[in-house]
């Protein structure tokens, strides 16, 4: 389950939605990159700080291995098929805020940075006015739209390192950290990012879990947990809901653990499962894909096991999670899906897709 680094990854067309900038990168050298990040394009911020966003439509979803101009409009409605005015190349995040995509216009063919890595352009779709807004060319690896909708964090692959950005709205982008890998997300404030710096890369680094603050750019390193370069590229950081802590799922040990650490690098401990659940074929710490429940005591997971074949579905189970010991108890099975999207209702229904990729909603015991 390694992940692929070189770009002859061109099998799966990858959704993704990128912001972009005029004059875009320049010279591709390890010097500070906010001396040559482009200026913000034609957009104003004052046109963006008063979005309208279609009064039914909660957000837009669209799987990461896909590609195209089509996505799902997920609702208090049924879920709705839509044309996207452009064609993705690769999906990276929808902000509700704002309606609008951030994306790359194609699919990456060839890589850049140490390793190398797949890279492509980042650009910013506006769904309410069709418009696609070029930040960068090239050399991005992926991005992130902070939750506001307005800023949004990037890795720029370098010679030498892969760089983590900050580009807020009005065009100011700052280098926050070097020697970065892509297991990485934003806190529900807006206000830090964890990311992993992980061995088998071609960077000279201290292996683990790592939070950074958006304002200060202070590091602090919150888990010795190495992925190693394993896993799927849409792993990332899990949050919980108040910021206070993040867990990663670390799938290059054996067996599969979740480090689960305070933001503020005051302690770690892995995930386990109640001895109690033992005897379920859905009790697993092996978890591919879960959502923090808003009382922050209870997980929604869709755990890598299935009762058949790969790319059979998946069991999602709600958990009871004791933040001090990682226990996970009172496991209950909800049903068995394709995938897990998110949440419809935060803490009362969820979005989940069927094994056909077809967006179904759920509600929660």
């Amino acid at each position: 389950m390694q992940r692929n680094h070189l770009i002859a990854v061109v099998l799966a067309s990858t959704l993704t939605l990128t912001c972009s900038l005029v004059g875009g990168i320049a010279d591709v050298t390890d010097s500070p990159a906010p001396s040559d990040a482009p200026e913000l394009a034609t957009a104003e911020p004052t046109q963006l700080a008063t979005p309208t966003i279609p009064a039914a439509l909660d957000t837009l979803y669209a799987p990461y291995t896909s590609g195209g101009q089509q996505a799902w409009r997920l609702g208090p409605g049924e879920p709705v098929q839509v044309d996207l005015p452009v064609s993705i190349g690769s999906f990276y995040g929808y902000a509700q805020a704002t309606d609008r995509i951030l994306f790359a216009q194609t699919f990456s063919t060839h890589g850049a940075g140490p390793g190398p890595i797949s890279v492509s352009d980042l650009a910013i779709l506006d769904l309410g006015t069709g418009q696609v807004q070029a930040l960068f060319p090239d050399n991005v690896v992926e991005a992130l739209w902070a939750p506001n909708g307005r800023d949004l964090a990037y890795i720029l692959a370098r010679p030498s390192t892969f760089e983590l950005h900050w580009l807020d709205s009005t065009g100011d982008d700052r280098l926050l950290a070097r020697d970065v890998t892509f297991s990485w997300a934003i806190s529900p404030l807006g206000d830090a990012i964890a990311f992993t710096r992980e061995s088998r890369y071609a960077l000279t680094i201290d292996p683990g879990l790592y939070v950074v603050g958006v304002d200060d750019g202070v590091e602090v390193k919150v888990s010795d947990a190495d992925a190693q370069g394993y896993g799927s590229i849409s792993d990332q950081p899990i949050w919980s809901p108040d910021g206070a802590r993040v867990a990663l799922p670390i799938w290059a040990s054996d067996p599969t653990r979740v480090s689960l650490a305070r933001a503020d690098g005051a302690g770690a401990v892995d995930l386990q499962i109640d001895p109690v659940l033992a005897g379920e074929w859905w009790a697993t710490v092996a978890l591919a894909n879960f959502i923090w429940h808003p009382d922050g005591e209870h997980l929604v997971a869709a755990p890598a096991v299935s009762q058949t074949e790969m790319g059979g579905p998946v069991p999602l189970v709600l958990y009871t999670l004791d933040l001090e010991t990682g226990m996970l108890s009172e496991g209950q099975l909800i049903a068995e899906v394709g995938s897990l999207i998110g949440w419809d209702v935060p803490g009362h229904s969820i979005w989940v897709t069927s094994v056909e990729g077809i967006p179904e909603r759920l509600a929660l015991p």
